[in-house]
């Protein structure tokens, strides 16, 4: 009976305030914003390839965080960033707490969004999220950068803008490796040499065991993960698992980029082996919406690998 009393009070309390105070809450508010016209968005995003908006004052996706910091110090406090010229908007910034770098960046936008993203970087690539909701998608190869709009509010729209690498440029064989291993073949390498290779992006004692953390394809939203095999401290197999996101089409684009410069691959059980001095095989795991790729060493790799190093 306390509280109703206690409750009863504050109702009354209130009641009698409202004569002499202001009155608090939603209707005191200021209105909010009106979003800005399909004209106004043009200037946001200039026509041409996807670029990062202008209110993110110079971060970019992949960034390390102590720069973007340096570059907007305002990140130290809170990752959503307000620019006085756009006050209905809002942009975002994620970062990778295991890289410390930037992840992603976002930017909430209105219903008629698209059709001045599409007015400005041309015609989008449709498609369907995870969870069957319509997304479109804008690749700039050259900056590596990938724009996509989804509707996940309602009428408002989301933009994401992230790091990506084609899928043609990380999978097609070069020079008897994959595309991704430019810098260092991985097989036979010991962690020293891959840390002096890919910098951050090995990570030796992630949980689960160490993993290479590469820029996601233009078919998935998750970074590329390659994870080795280590027998006596060198790499003799290693695993890639490429998300295609419930997508066939996808699914066939990557199983493309992995027979350039391969040849076509041989079926074996539920196996495409590809051939090479390297055994490469895929297997899709339709449960998994994944294809799964496994490499191993061959005699030449290990022959081929720089000496093992010490920290």
């Amino acid at each position: 009976m306390r509280w109703f009393v206690a409750a009863a009070c504050a109702v009354a309390l209130v009641g009698c305030s409202r004569s002499s105070a202001p009155a608090e809450g939603p209707a005191a508010r200021a209105p909010a914003p009106p979003p800005p016209t399909p004209e106004a968005l043009k200037a946001l995003f200039p026509a041409g390839a996807p670029t990062v908006p202008a209110p993110f004052g110079g971060v970019r996706p992949d960034m390390p965080r102590a720069e973007a910091l340096a570059r907007v110090p305002a990140l130290a406090r809170d990752t959503r960033l307000v620019d006085p010229a756009w006050p209905a908007l809002w942009f975002a910034v994620d970062l990778d707490p295991i890289r410390d770098r930037v992840a992603r960046l976002s930017v909430e936008l209105p219903a008629g969004a698209r059709a001045t993203l599409a007015a400005a970087w041309g015609p989008a690539v449709a498609a369907q999220d995870p969870l069957g909701r319509l997304m479109d998608t804008w690749l700039a190869p050259e900056d590596g950068l990938r724009a996509t709009l989804t509707a996940p509010f309602g009428s408002r729209r989301l933009l994401v803008l992230d790091r990506y690498a084609p899928a043609t440029e990380q999978l097609a064989r070069i020079k008897g490796r994959f595309g991704f291993e430019r810098q260092l073949s991985l097989l036979g390498a010991d962690s020293a040499s891959i840390a002096a290779a890919f910098g951050d992006a090995w990570q030796p004692d992630a949980p689960g065991g160490p993993w290479l953390s590469l820029p996601p394809t233009e078919h998935a939203a998750a970074p590329l993960r390659v994870r080795p095999r280590l027998v006596d401290g060198r790499v003799a197999a290693f695993t890639l698992d490429l998300d295609y996101e419930r997508r066939p089409v996808h699914r066939e684009a990557l199983r493309a980029a992995l027979a350039m410069g391969r040849g076509a691959p041989t079926a074996t059980g539920d196996l495409l082996v590809f051939p090479g001095a390297r055994r490469v095989t895929v297997q899709d795991l339709p449960e998994l919406h994944t294809l799964r790729v496994q490499v191993t060493a061959s005699p030449s790799d290990v022959a081929a690998a720089p000496p093992r190093t010490t920290p």
